[in-house]
């Protein structure tokens, strides 16, 4: 129970810095101004490399994703939309509920050419513990959603009802990833309930980064994916 009680702790505490690490080891330079243009004229690119991680509140989740950027163009609102996965697999009427996401511009090297990107951070919050949720992250402009993940919300503070599942795991690379199919079957499983990755994440994310998080995006965007840059090497 102690471990549980000090993961959630330390995992709500310092959630946003550990999850947006990952993606800060992909930056090649942070730039990219956007420009007036109306965004309807260029096609609105698709979601890539969706993932979660803990919030820092304990009822909530941090949902980021990328997408390509056209740095003329104004880029659309995005949103992860959301709803309890019983309402969304009965086909339920209930109107699914949006939160707004920030966006930040960067640059890094994708199927190896230098291209722009933009960086989608949303929060969920006030979610019901131990609860599924089917979500969808992209733009109501030219219907650029992904398709739907689905996530189980973490225990409350001081529930004992069950124990909270976990899996740590480092020396996780894009090529010759021998761990990741084994990691994505147990996620569809629902065999553990939050990923913690350790160090040497990728090998190489300034030149493979946004390719890393399509590969894991299987297991990341449907369990919590904490990386933690100050282990291994």
């Amino acid at each position: 129970m102690l471990h549980r009680h000090y993961l959630l702790a330390a995992f709500s505490c310092c959630a946003l810095h550990c999850f947006s690490l990952l993606l800060l080891l992909l930056l090649c330079g942070v730039g990219g101004g956007r420009g007036p243009h109306a965004w309807p004229d260029h096609p609105v690119p698709k979601p890539m490399g969706t993932h979660l991680a803990v919030g820092s509140e304990p009822d909530s989740m941090v949902v980021q994703w990328l997408t390509t950027s056209d740095t003329t163009s104004r880029s659309p609102q995005s949103y992860v939309r959301y709803s309890l996965s019983s309402d969304y697999n009965t086909g339920s009427k209930h109107t699914p509920q949006y939160t707004d996401a920030t966006q930040q511009p960067f640059f890094a090297l994708y199927r190896g050419r230098q291209q722009p990107f933009l960086i989608h951070t949303a929060v969920i919050r006030k979610l019901t513990s131990r609860t599924h949720y089917t979500y969808q992250v992209g733009s109501e402009e030219g219907s650029a959603w992904s398709c739907p993940f689905a996530f189980r919300s973490l225990p409350a503070p001081g529930d004992s009802t069950e124990p909270l599942r976990f899996v740590v795991f480092g020396d996780l690379g894009l090529v010759e990833s021998v761990a990741l199919p084994a990691l994505i079957d147990s996620v569809r499983r629902e065999e553990f309930d939050l990923a913690i990755h350790v160090g040497d994440i990728g090998y190489d994310l300034q030149t493979v980064g946004v390719e890393f998080l399509e590969a894991v995006e299987e297991m990341a965007a449907k369990v919590p994916y904490m990386v933690g840059g100050w282990l291994g090497n």
